[in-house]
């Protein structure tokens, strides 16, 4: 029964909707997350671009926790799933389990928090026609099974509405705390990272950890670095000061994600997991930390007139 609603998706496949839905589920990757916390932090709003990376990464954790304690296999993955999977590494997604849908959970939590923090009607309707587009994506692309995402997005109302709960109630305790403070608390996410290689070693096993727990401690320490020391307005003065900001960012950023990845693989693939593991760390920590630090420095040197 499970698989032939992954079968009726399957037929709906054309040249049309193919490319569509891959533009919709690369919507909840990894990449689009990065760089959406990217604009929110450069252009918009520092506060809500901390709130959505801590959300999502606390949730894109928790989906992968549960991930490997659930061990449920994806569609195919056991028979041929080069013949029906779409879009993604085969291999990779051979080795990764599908409840809950990690793209279904992340997209509820990113776009529900968003959509409290702007309390706007068609927004939320926005939002929600988003999350729905990104769940069918994965069923079209055959990579879950229909509870994994229905769980999934389960997962993500849940997840949001206890952050939003959890925000109101420890933001005001957090403004009040003295900067080094501060400081000792934005390492507290590696705690979360210890939890992860308790639970399922110094090996790739505990990937999710070192990525997930690597940024948010990149970004937090990069932001109150980057508050005392650098002290960029998220608004900028103008639309060309933004436009300018965005492109000179991601000219930097996304080669920058690309060139770590490459490098970490090029050179430590043969190493032991437990290298690899604490190298992922690091290169998300630094992805992290660019992204709130350098990158709003070097706009502080860019004077648009």
């Amino acid at each position: 029964m499970r698989t032939q609603y992954v079968q009726f998706f399957e037929s709906l496949r054309n040249p049309l909707l193919t490319p569509f839905f891959l533009f919709i589920t690369a919507l909840g990757d990894e990449l689009f997350y990065i760089a959406a916390v990217a604009f929110f932090y450069w252009v918009w709003d520092k506060r809500l671009a901390i709130k959505l990376a801590m959300g999502i990464t606390m949730s894109s954790y928790l989906n992968s926790f549960l991930k490997l304690l659930i061990k449920s296999p994806r569609p195919y993955a056991s028979t041929n799933p080069e013949e029906h999977w779409i879009g993604v590494n085969v291999e990779e997604y051979k080795q990764t389990m599908g409840m809950p849908s990690g793209h279904a959970q992340g997209s509820v939590t990113f776009w529900g928090i968003l959509a409290y923090e702007l309390k706007n009607k068609k927004f939320w309707i926005f939002a929600i026609i988003i999350v729905l587009l990104i769940g069918i994506s994965r069923l079209y692309l055959a990579v879950h099974f229909l509870e994994d995402v229905i769980v999934g997005w389960i997962l993500g109302i849940i997840i949001v509405i206890v952050f939003e709960y959890l925000w109101a109630k420890t933001e005001p305790i957090v403004e009040e705390l003295q900067y080094q403070q501060k400081i000792a608390l934005s390492f507290s996410p590696l705690i979360l990272f210890l939890v992860a290689t308790a639970s399922f070693g110094f090996d790739m096993d505990a990937k999710f950890g070192a990525v997930t727990m690597g940024a948010l401690t990149g970004i937090l320490l990069g932001h109150l670095l980057q508050e005392r020391y650098i002290g960029i307005y998220s608004r900028p003065n103008s639309l060309l000061e933004g436009t300018v900001r965005i492109f000179v960012g991601y000219m930097i950023l996304v080669p920058l994600v690309l060139l770590l990845s490459i490098l970490q693989h090029t050179g430590l693939d043969n190493s032991p997991q437990s290298i690899q593991l604490f190298a992922t760390l690091i290169r998300y920590f630094f992805i992290g930390l660019i992204l709130t630090t350098m990158i709003p420095a070097l706009f502080t040197k860019i004077e648009i007139e």
